[in-house]
């Protein structure tokens, strides 16, 4: 069933993608095949310390976003920016549908999606 909306909570090790219409919803959670690697932060490093998602993941993410109409990414850290810039550079086919990026914490899958309802209401309402 295609789906119009969807919505990406992302960090450096996998990615959750719930597309969803008014009745139906649909949860991808895509791995990293690396994501048990450690990452350990050190004092004197220049950097934030934080781990971005590598270029296989991202890849993945923008290959199930493929066809949805609007599309809302979040997450903690810089993985939902990655994500962002990784599409504008190498599918900007997904990059035009990418509506909004936003900062979120660790939420549970109904967190998310009534998230996602109410912020593609607003958004539906500011274009019509």
């Amino acid at each position: 069933m295609p789906f119009a909306h969807a919505i990406v909570w992302i960090d450096h090790r996998s990615a959750r993608i719930i597309a969803f219409s008014r009745d139906h919803h649909d949860v991808t959670v895509i791995a990293d095949a690396d994501s048990t690697r450690q990452v350990h932060r050190k004092s004197g490093i220049v950097g934030s310390g934080h781990a971005s998602p590598r270029g296989a993941l991202l890849a993945n993410v923008a290959d199930a976003l493929t066809g949805i109409d609007e599309i809302i990414a979040s997450g903690p850290g810089v993985a939902k920016i990655a994500l962002e810039r990784h599409v504008a550079a190498h599918r900007p086919d997904v990059a035009t549908h990418i509506l909004a990026v936003e900062t979120s914490d660790h939420p549970t899958d109904g967190q998310l999606l009534a998230h996602a309802r109410t912020a593609f209401r607003r958004i539906d309402q500011l274009g019509a």
